[in-house]
């Protein structure tokens, strides 16, 4: 019986003991690890400045909350006598920052030291001046996004190439706005597994040598803006790219279902776009067959000479919009190998692609594009182009199945400008197309020159039914053909001549050899001719004023246009005196619509008072000449007479010249 009892306390003795000891046994593998992420880091007391987890043999550092200054992050962190390896784990900007703070002024690694994820590590670190990357591992880093990105004080990026990027997947803005850079080795980089590389050289200005020699892009789909903005670079190799994979599709859309569901345009837009120094781009081998949108790829690139687009496969191209607006430099542009007819665009006023060849000044030749929908991507403003045949083109051929060589003829193009001009100085407004080829064309055949280019627009029914006054009309002749405003002494002898009853005419002739318009002409390559004058009163302003006088002086009214050439015309043929008398006489006291009048003696010495003197009547002098004519002393011709004679209408006869 004590043998049993003994057995069995045995038993629960030793069951006891085993339950003790796995309790223990939980009790440390559970709380162990607690009490390490929260032991005191006396060991290593740097980790106060920073929030970490410790995850098995790693303590993970996800934010730098310390003071700043020069910061060494090291390899290998001690707590509680246990040796970590540290880990840089950044995720982000703003709140998931790494440095939250720009307090730092120089930053390195201790050996050993591994990083996980570099989302915008140092991004925006303006106070940033050393960046050292030595000892700093990467080789399992996926995200290069904006790692090293808005660095304004940077100037060169320690030991970069060393950075293991075998893991890499994202390099968006990688080395975004770092604009004291001036150059960066990437030749070691390891990009085999990398599809976005969109921004990753963006606003790097200082940049003027960059090595992407060594990039496997076979897998990169996105490109956007990768160099954009990169303005002091003059030599870009990129020959190696590999751009079979390059898309601009998102959350799934081909390049049509984008533009309905207002995604955002990526692939290769704006991709080189205000490389303002680069001089020559082979994009030969470039694979677009997957592109959509192209707006902005080359905009700015104002230095650019060369460049070889000639393989770019544009079935799917939508939007060509700005593509090489301000490519000032480029002389030649082979597009003969583009298939447009996709190029939707151009019925959309919001994504206007109009605009693709926009200040391309010193574009000479061009090899069109194929089978382009609709008319409207416009040559260089105020350029005209001919083919071999001399076909005229200020905007790409439509609907062609073979590609055009267009030649940039300066000749003609100035000619088209003149006349465009002309059209917005009188008529303020675009000539319409049929008006601008009709004019051209018949300057080119020399069936019209200048002046009678001038004549045409303002003396159009278009220009007339505006009813400008004379003061309007001087300025215009004065704006289009002498390309300035009137001076006030010009002004005012051309608007008192127009309304004496000069015609427009007149200026045309008095302009058209002067030196200002013969300058002006030969801007724009053109003839300035000559213009006879045909009528009467546009022959001598002086006869021309002095009949207008007469018509209102005499007849108390304005003169009519066939009286005025008329009488103008007897007096430019014989200007005598007795001869202008005769036309006074004859012409005006003598004619029915005078005597009509029928007026008294004293009224009809008062008009002759206002026409040959030029004043109103004084008494004693209206009485004497009236009295004569009561008595019967003098008939009416002797009174005009004794006024011709006066020195008072000699003196007006000389301010006319006569």
């Amino acid at each position: 019986m004590k043998t049993i009892e003994m057995r069995e306390y045995m038993i629960k003795f030793f069951m006891k003991q085993v339950w003790y000891i796995f309790v223990t046994t939980i009790v440390m593998l559970v709380l162990f690890p607690l009490m390490s992420i929260t032991a005191d880091a006396s060991d290593s007391e740097w980790l106060s400045d920073y929030q970490y987890s410790v995850r098995g043999n790693s303590v993970v550092l996800t934010k730098y909350t310390g003071a700043g200054g020069d910061l060494v992050i090291p390899g290998s962190a001690e707590i509680n006598g246990n040796i970590y390896q540290v880990v840089i784990n950044a995720q982000g900007s703003g709140e998931n920052a790494f440095f939250p703070e720009d307090n730092i002024s120089s930053l390195c690694f201790g050996y050993g030291c591994k990083a996980e994820s570099l989302n915008a590590f140092v991004f925006l670190k303006e106070n940033l001046t050393s960046l050292d990357l030595a000892n700093l591992d990467t080789s399992e880093v996926t995200n290069f996004n904006a790692a090293f990105a808005r660095l304004s004080s940077i100037t060169e990026i320690k030991n970069l190439n060393q950075i293991n990027t075998k893991s890499a997947t994202k390099m968006t803005e990688m080395f975004g706005d770092d604009d004291k850079l001036t150059s960066i080795d990437l030749s070691s980089f390891d990009t085999e597994n990398v599809t976005d590389m969109s921004w990753m050289f963006k606003g790097c200005s200082s940049l003027e040598q960059i090595d992407v020699s060594g990039f496997n892009t076979a897998n990169v789909e996105n490109m956007c803006s990768m160099f954009e903005d990169c303005s002091s670079l003059k030599n870009l190799d990129i020959s190696n790219f590999n751009t079979e994979k390059l898309n601009d599709y998102q959350g799934g859309y081909n390049s049509v279902e984008r533009v309905h569901h207002n995604c955002d345009f990526d692939g290769i837009t704006h991709m080189f776009s205000g490389c303002r120094s680069l001089e020559s781009l082979n994009l030969g081998d470039f694979h677009t067959e997957n592109i959509g949108f192209f707006m902005g790829m080359f905009r700015g690139c104002s230095s650019l000479r060369t460049l070889d687009v000639s393989s770019f496969d544009m079935r799917e191209a939508i939007s060509v919009q700005n593509m090489f607006y301000g490519c000032s430099s480029l002389e030649s542009l082979d597009l003969s190998g583009w298939d447009m007819r996709n190029c939707t665009d151009l019925e959309d006023g919001s994504r206007d692609s109009k605009n693709m060849l926009y200040r391309c000044y010193n574009l000479k030749t061009i090899d069109t594009p194929t089978n382009l929908p609709k008319e409207g991507i416009l040559l260089e403003n105020g350029k005209v182009y001919t083919d071999e045949a001399g076909t005229i083109y200020t905007t790409l051929p439509t609907n062609c199945s073979s590609s055009i060589r267009l030649f940039h003829n300066p000749t003609i193009a100035g000619i088209r400008n003149f006349v465009t001009r002309l059209y917005q100085v009188g008529l303020e407004r675009e000539p319409e197309e049929e008006g601008l080829n009709n004019w051209t064309n018949q300057l080119i055949s020399g069936e019209k020159n200048a002046v009678d280019i001038v004549q045409g627009v303002l003396c159009s029914p278009e220009y007339l039914n505006k009813g400008k006054s004379n003061s309007y009309m001087v300025n215009d002749c004065y704006r289009a053909m002498l390309n300035r405003s009137a001076d006030h002494s010009g002004w005012n002898d051309w608007v008192t001549r127009l309304d004496a009853g000069m015609s427009i005419n007149a200026i045309f002739a008095g302009f058209v050899g002067s030196q200002e318009f013969i300058n002006l002409c030969s801007q724009y390559n053109i003839n300035p001719g000559s213009f006879p004058i045909t009528e009467e009163r546009d022959k001598n302003a002086g006869v021309t004023m002095f009949v207008s006088r007469l018509y209102t002086k005499a007849l108390g009214r304005n003169y009519d246009i066939a009286g005025l050439n008329d009488w103008c015309g007897r007096i430019n043929a014989n200007p005598s005196r007795d001869n202008i008398m005769n036309v006074a006489t004859n012409g005006f006291f003598h004619s029915s619509e005078f005597l009509n009048k029928d007026l008294n003696n004293t009224e009809f010495v008062k008009v002759l008072y206002r026409t040959y003197l030029g004043r109103e009547y004084d008494r004693a002098g209206l009485s004497d000449w009236v009295n004569q004519l009561n008595r019967g002393e003098k008939t009416r011709d002797q009174v005009i007479e004794g006024f011709a004679y006066s020195q008072e209408f000699s003196n007006i006869m000389a301010s006319y010249g006569l």
